[in-house]
């Protein structure tokens, strides 16, 4: 029978140094919700599939070893992370039907280093879509995307920043076309005004730093912020895509909601580094209704960090 001594028991031995570490890991859990007073509190919020697994494995190990307290903080972590996953899992209920013909968008980070232009490039005129955001956009990769303009004549490329350089390809008829930013120094994003059905709609392709370091995460939320303020200003929906480098259990992600910013379908399934243990969904679509995510999928392994957002758009 296993020991039923108590969680607090002063006796120094290994599986009570366990039950410590453990107890440490379960806290990250809960630190990511005052993600709002810190970044580095943030940073505890995005790992919410992998604080599952951890919640998992401790319950059964505190049931194994009879540890009561163990026990009550490992179910209730794992409710905790598992709630704040499944909320993403299914689209809100919108107020009717999608109507019209769909608009198809495809969103990815082509990753700075990527050696497989041509397989990007493949993908991008196979998957036919009506309108493509890229980041991660520098000379090399404007070269390797010159095909793209033949099917998409209406196109604006930045490639001035870098690893924050931009691109957007349209067959979508576009009425304008504009780099800016968003308040946030250096942050360089594109927005687009179009029509889709004979109604207007404003594409912003975005894709801050990530919140490593009090700087790069001032300049995300003050990105975030100015994209929210932006978008409730509108008069036209809004369509917000690229690599946010942020999860949906974060701050950071909150402050683009205030702008009345919706992500529809699964939020949750990981974009970023998909074959480690670090899986991150942080490549995202989102829309101010009545634009309405009518389906939202991942693309296949295209040679970067990140993997494709596939997106089809209607009205409500």
């Amino acid at each position: 029978m296993p020991s039923t001594r108590s969680f607090f028991s002063a006796s120094i031995r290994l599986d009570g140094l366990l039950d410590t570490c453990i107890c440490l890991g379960l806290a990250a859990s809960w630190l990511g919700l005052f993600g709002g007073w810190h970044w580095a509190l943030d940073l505890c919020s995005h790992f919410r599939w992998q604080q599952l697994g951890v919640s998992l494995l401790a319950l059964v190990w505190a049931l194994w070893r009879g540890r009561r307290f163990l026990r009550h903080v490992s179910m209730l972590t794992l409710l905790l992370n598992a709630a704040l996953i499944t909320q993403h899992t299914w689209p809100r209920p919108a107020k009717g039907t999608a109507s019209g013909a769909p608009l198809n968008v495809v969103s990815l980070n082509l990753l700075l280093s990527n050696p497989h232009k041509q397989k990007v490039l493949d993908y991008l005129l196979s998957c036919d879509a009506d309108m493509i955001y890229l980041s991660e956009v520098h000379g090399e990769w404007a070269a390797a995307l010159e095909p793209l303009k033949i099917r998409y004549p209406h196109h604006l490329l930045e490639t001035n920043h870098g690893a924050f350089g931009a691109a957007f390809f349209s067959r979508v008829p576009v009425r304008s076309m504009r780099v800016r930013n968003f308040g946030a120094e250096n942050s360089v994003c594109i927005e687009v005004l179009a029509a889709h059905e004979g109604r207007e709609f404003h594409l912003i392709g975005t894709h801050p730093p990530p919140p490593m370091g009090a700087g790069f995460a001032r300049v995300q939320r003050a990105e975030f912020e100015g994209i929210a303020r932006h978008t409730a200003a509108l008069g036209v929906p809004v369509l917000l895509v690229g690599d946010f480098n942020a999860t949906p259990w974060c701050h950071a992600f909150r402050l683009l909601e205030k702008g009345g910013l919706r992500a529809s379908g699964p939020a949750w399934p990981p974009t970023w580094s998909t074959r480690s243990i670090f899986a991150l969904p942080i490549d995202h679509a989102m829309t101010t209704a009545p634009l309405r995510i009518i389906q939202r999928g991942i693309g296949p392994d295209v040679g970067s960090d990140h993997r494709p957002v596939e997106i089809t758009l209607g009205w409500e």
